[in-house]
C-alpha cells in the first residue's frame, strides 16, 4: 500500500457501506478506509463484520478496524 492520503472523516453509524466507496472514496481520492468501532474491531462477530465491510470496499481501498475503548 502506498503512504495513506487521510483526506476526510466521517462519522456513521452503519460504518462502511457502499455509498463511502462509491461516492466519497472517489470524491476525496483516499487509499484507506479506517473503520473505529469495538465490534467490529474485536467483537465476537469481528471477522464477520470484517469481512463484509472489506468486501464493501470493493479492493479499491485497505481497511483497517480499531477498538475506540483499546485507543482512547
Amino acid at each position: 500500500m502506498t503512504q495513506p492520503n487521510i483526506v476526510w472523516t466521517r462519522i456513521d453509524e452503519r460504518l462502511l457501506h457502499g455509498q463511502i466507496r462509491i461516492t466519497w472514496g472517489k470524491h476525496t481520492e483516499a487509499n484507506l478506509i479506517l473503520v473505529a468501532n469495538d465490534e467490529a474491531a474485536e467483537g465476537p462477530n469481528a471477522a464477520f463484520m470484517q469481512a463484509g465491510m472489506k468486501a464493501s470496499a470493493g479492493g479499491e481501498y485497505a481497511v483497517r478496524f480499531f477498538s475506540i475503548q483499546k485507543n482512547y
